[in-house]
Formats: structure tokens, C-alpha cells, sequence
């Protein structure tokens, strides 16, 4: 066979030292130039050697294909495994986030994809140059035809693996990001659970016959304050203003990451004052171990835990999560024609258009207005 822009890999083992040589034209010059690859990192014989020989060839796979490192600059650490990149990037993410909730999501995508490489693929020692745009289509088909995501789903997994593929590019693991390449499904419109005001008396009931006046009061802040159970889990008492009947959440505890003012209602009042909040230890958080305050930081999981065993003491259906507490509280606010400006706020919304899109919820058997009101045609 007569190779005219390359010269094949070969694998060349040597007593001071192992590495692969191929030569490969330089459009400038239009003259061969020898590439080496360094294999001497493995210390052990055998696996080194079959790493070299895989590498060879994926080496000759992307030669025979028209590659030419002159045209697409290598990347110096295109040849580190994927799933050994993966690993770096994820204890890079590890130290930059404090937030278990972030580790762990990142850890998830990070897993999904190395499963699928190994497992699905039967491919673990690919070579980060070598999942590129074709290899990105079957694992995104895979992700959305084999697994069956939905449509958001598959857009939160897009927007992940582009996030990973920037990292490398910017650590110099490789030049181009090939899910780039890959478009945004359709997705479903959201839908919200309402609980309706008779289960809400029924909950408050409940647990006040119980005495669990701090949950009571949790269920309460994301109902009427529409904080996130995430962000509950994070308030200390030095965020409250009883005087004011403000609480002033800062960004580094909200999911905006923004600085957010929610006003105390009077009937959240009413819950808040029984937790005695200005004795409580500035250090501690406000709500912690049985959803006492303590030093402890609880996360929403725990809050879900009890959720789940009140809805089954309550008989309440599996689509009531604790999250559909803030979901109602916006309904409810619309409903008393609270201004949604406000509401937004309130929830902190991105846009009051996230905001109106509860307005729907809001009059589920049509405005009376237009019903007795509207003029004659």
C-alpha cells in the first residue's frame, strides 16, 4: 500500500524508553514529518504495551480517515483515557463546589457517561480523541431512545456534557467540543400539582396535633415565603427581621445565586414567632436535626423523608411533593390578586413571564368576570 500525506504508527519499545512514531505531511513544507507519543508513564510491561497498541490503532483509524495534526492542532493531553479525564474533571468540580447537591449531580453525569463507555460501548480505554461527534450521537440516541428520557431530561444531559467537553478544551485535553454538535429536543410543557385548601388545612392540622411545630413552619416558608426546600435547609436566624417581617436570603444560599427579600404574611408570622428565633445561636441554622435548630446542615432530602410519611398518613396522592407547596403558594397568591411583580419577586423568579405561567392554574373553572360580565356582541 503507498502512503503519500502518512506514514503509519508504529509502536517502538526500546530499553531507555517506549514510544509510538508515525510521520505525517505538513501542508506547509510538503515534506513527511515524524510524530512521537511518549509510553513510558505505565509501569507495568504488560499494560503498557497494550496501551500502545490501542493507541496505534486509533492513531492509524484517524490517519487513514484524512486526521493531520498540522491542520488540527493536537491537544497535549488528547491521549489521556476518557474515563480517566472524566475522573480529573470531577474532582476538579469536587473542589470548586462546596454544594453536595452539585457534587453529586456532576458525579451522576459523569457516571452515566462512563457507563456507557464501558458497558454499553465495551470501549473503557477510549482515548478522549476519540469520542468525537459520531460517538457524541450514539450515546445521545442512546440516552434518549434506549433510556427513554424525556425530552428536558435529555437537554439537562446535553447541557452537562457540554459543560464537561469546555473544561476540556479549556485543559487542553482536546481542540473542538463535538456535543456541540448535538440539538435541543422538544420539550413537554411543565406541569404543576395544586394542593388543593382542603388537604392544606388538613396538613396544618396534623401536625400541630403532633406538635411538630418546626416542620409546620417549614411547610409554611415554602407556601407563603415560596422558598425552595433547598434554601429552607440553608437559613440561619440572622436572616430573619421579625420587626420588619422580612427575610432576607442571600445569594450565596439561593438557586439564582442572587440576593432575595421575602415579606412575612401574617399568617406565617404566626408559625415563625413559636420558633423563637432571635434566641436562636447565630451559628446554628434555623432548622437542623428534627427539624431543630443546631449546627448541622440538613439537606432537602431529609425534609422530603418526612414529607413522604406525612403524605401517607394523610392519604395524600404521590404527585403531592413538598416542592408543590410553592407551586400552590403561587396559585394561592394569584387567586387573592396579590400583583405578580410581587409574586416574582417573592419566588424569585427570573422573569414575570415564569411567573404568569401559574396564571392558568389560577382560575381552573374559568373567570367569573368574563362569565357575568362581558358585553353582549
Amino acid at each position: 500500500m503507498l502512503f503519500i500525506d502518512y506514514l503509519p504508527a508504529e509502536l517502538k519499545m526500546n530499553k531507555s524508553r517506549w514510544y509510538i512514531a508515525y510521520h505525517v505531511k505538513n501542508p506547509q513544507t510538503g515534506k513527511l514529518h515524524r510524530k512521537t507519543i511518549k509510553v513510558n508513564r505505565i509501569e507495568n510491561l504488560t499494560e503498557r504495551k497494550r496501551y500502545g497498541r490501542k493507541l496505534v490503532l486509533e492513531l492509524n483509524k484517524k490517519l487513514e480517515s484524512g486526521w493531520n495534526p498540522f491542520i488540527e492542532q493536537e491537544a497535549p493531553r488528547g491521549y489521556t483515557k476518557l474515563i480517566e479525564a472524566l475522573d480529573i474533571y470531577l474532582r476538579a468540580k469536587t473542589k470548586e463546589f462546596s454544594s453536595k447537591d452539585s457534587i453529586r449531580t456532576y458525579a451522576s453525569h459523569v457516571e452515566s457517561l462512563k457507563d456507557f463507555v464501558s458497558n454499553v460501548e465495551k470501549t473503557p480505554d477510549m482515548l478522549i480523541i476519540s469520542f468525537d461527534a459520531y460517538a457524541v450521537k450514539r450515546y445521545m440516541d442512546y440516552l434518549y431512545n434506549v433510556r427513554n428520557l424525556s425530552g428536558r431530561t435529555f437537554n439537562n444531559y446535553r447541557a452537562f456534557c457540554t459543560a464537561f467537553w469546555n473544561w476540556f478544551v479549556e485543559n487542553l485535553y482536546c481542540k473542538t467540543n463535538p456535543f456541540a454538535t448535538v440539538k435541543k429536543k422538544m420539550e413537554a410543557t411543565k406541569t404543576r400539582t395544586i394542593i388543593d385548601p382542603d388537604t392544606r388545612r388538613a396538613i396544618r392540622e396534623h401536625l400541630i396535633k403532633s406538635r411538630e411545630h418546626e416542620y409546620l413552619a417549614m411547610v409554611m416558608l415554602c407556601f407563603h415565603g415560596l422558598i425552595r426546600p433547598k434554601e429552607i435547609c440553608l437559613l440561619k436566624p440572622e436572616y430573619f427581621d421579625i420587626e420588619k417581617r422580612i427575610i432576607f436570603l442571600p445569594a450565596k444560599i439561593t438557586k439564582d445565586k442572587d440576593d432575595r427579600i421575602v415579606t412575612i404574611s401574617d399568617d406565617l408570622m404566626e408559625h415563625l414567632e413559636k420558633l423563637n428565633i432571635p434566641e436562636i445561636d447565630k451559628r446554628n441554622f434555623v432548622f437542623s436535626t428534627d427539624f431543630k435548630p443546631g449546627k448541622i446542615l440538613k439537606d432537602a432530602r431529609y425534609v422530603g423523608k418526612r414529607w413522604d410519611k406525612l403524605r401517607k398518613e394523610l392519604n395524600m396522592p404521590a404527585e403531592y411533593q413538598f416542592y408543590s407547596l410553592k407551586d400552590s403558594g403561587i396559585v394561592q397568591k394569584l387567586q387573592d390578586g396579590i400583583n405578580p411583580l410581587d409574586i416574582r419577586n417573592q419566588a424569585g423568579h427570573s422573569s414575570l413571564e415564569q411567573t404568569n405561567a401559574y396564571a392558568k392554574y389560577a382560575n381552573p373553572e374559568g373567570s367569573m368576570q368574563i362569565k357575568t360580565i362581558s358585553s353582549k356582541f
